[in-house]
């Protein structure tokens, strides 16, 4: 692995909880939290209020990911021409703006407007504070870190969906637009006390900001195979998440497919913890080729179709998807010195985005067509093409190595 960052370990705090850390991990858990409370309730919100159809519907969900994939483009440039606290502050203000304008909204398209200007602040705010976070802490540690940070990606795709389902049943769509706007507050006030390092930043220009980019800002040729790996694992669990709750109305079956996102939960948990002791300890291959079998097992029962069992599957989608995402990230930062860290996070993201934002209209279109269950075995063989890309990659490369 390469290691070759500035500033030196002893320069960086000894301690991983620290005030900064515990307070960013708060902001990505709301960031998280509002992006499954919405995934899960915008494909429900666009065929029940719309009146459309679920490819369509799988386009309403994703187009807030297609506004995170936006900004992910722009955000190396941006966080060098501007302190990245005042735009994880601005970003934080237009996901609350976001969340309340949904309400006032009349028809698809100017829903899907705010879904894609919600996830520019997304994409912005995670990027500037993902930079931040992880050029503070020691090399020794990126894993657990990278585990700990995502961690809110392991519990709020179970919680999520929970929270949307019992809003819109009980209460109403508002409900969860006004939850989302809430629950934001939080973050903003928790931003606001997070120290950004007051490094000089230089004046630009609108004209002279977009010659300044360039394709290698936000493309790291180092962990392309990781990235893609990641891009596949998005689409994948996006197209889970979107069409998993739609499942469930039509068959009647809602309180399973609860019990699956406790389940995955459950799984996810346990396994950050233990899969970043394990890629730290014992290495790379050692955390991922497991995680993505498990994903795999998780997907075969989906497509087997039998709701008695789905518990099961969320248990080994949260064991294998769940500790996925942290395992490529701790691989993406280790593949790098620190002056390209911005541009491989920026690969890894952009291609998460573009797995999340392609995965809900492309699994939409099979679902719709050929039904769930057809969907399920699309995605299986897409996970599996994972497997055999990263055993023919990064864990070839650590063999070698």
């Amino acid at each position: 692995m390469v290691d070759s960052r500035s500033p030196d370990d002893a320069e960086l705090p000894k301690k991983l909880f620290t005030s900064e850390f515990v307070l960013a991990l708060l902001v990505n858990s709301v960031l998280a939290c509002i992006f499954y409370v919405l995934v899960s309730a915008v494909s429900l919100y666009a065929v029940e209020e719309f009146h459309v159809g679920e490819a369509a519907a799988g386009f309403a969900s994703s187009a807030f990911v297609v506004g995170s994939l936006l900004a992910r483009v722009f955000a190396q440039q941006l966080l060098a021409a501007v302190n990245g606290k005042k735009i994880l502050v601005v970003c934080l203000c237009i996901y609350i703006l976001c969340s309340l304008l949904y309400i006032l909204t009349q028809d698809l398209w100017s829903f899907v407007s705010i879904r894609v200007l919600h996830g520019i602040g997304f994409g912005f705010a995670s990027s500037a504070l993902s930079t931040h976070i992880f050029s503070r802490v020691p090399q020794a540690k990126r894993a657990r870190a990278a585990g700990y940070y995502s961690m809110a990606y392991a519990v709020f795709p179970a919680v999520g969906p929970i929270i949307s389902l019992y809003l819109i049943r009980s209460v109403s769509y508002d409900a969860v637009f006004i939850f989302c706007a809430v629950f934001t507050l939080l973050a903003l006030i928790a931003a606001l006390n997070i120290r950004f390092p007051n490094k000089s930043q230089r004046a630009v220009s609108a004209a002279s900001f977009f010659r300044a980019l360039r394709f290698r800002d936000f493309y790291e040729p180092k962990v392309l195979a990781v990235s893609v790996i990641v891009f596949i694992a998005g689409a994948s669990n996006s197209g889970i998440l979107t069409f998993l709750p739609l499942i469930s109305v039509a068959e009647g079956a809602e309180n399973m497919v609860a019990f699956y996102f406790v389940a995955y939960s459950i799984g996810a948990v346990s396994s950050r913890v233990i899969f970043g002791w394990v890629q730290d300890k014992f290495g790379d291959n050692v955390a991922a080729v497991p995680a993505l079998l498990l994903f795999a097992a998780a997907l075969l029962i989906l497509a087997l179709g039998d709701l008695q069992i789905i518990p099961v599957a969320g248990i080994f989608s949260g064991l294998g998807f769940g500790s996925l995402f942290p395992i490529m990230q701790a691989i993406t930062v280790s593949l790098v010195p620190v002056r390209q860290l911005t541009s491989a996070l920026s690969t890894y993201y952009i291609m998460m985005d573009l797995g999340l934002s392609i995965g809900p209209v492309l699994f939409g279109i099979v679902y719709q067509y050929l039904g769930s269950s057809f969907m399920f075995l699309a995605i299986l063989s897409a996970i599996c093409f994972a497997i055999v890309l990263y055993l023919l990659t990064h864990a070839r490369n650590q063999q070698k190595g």
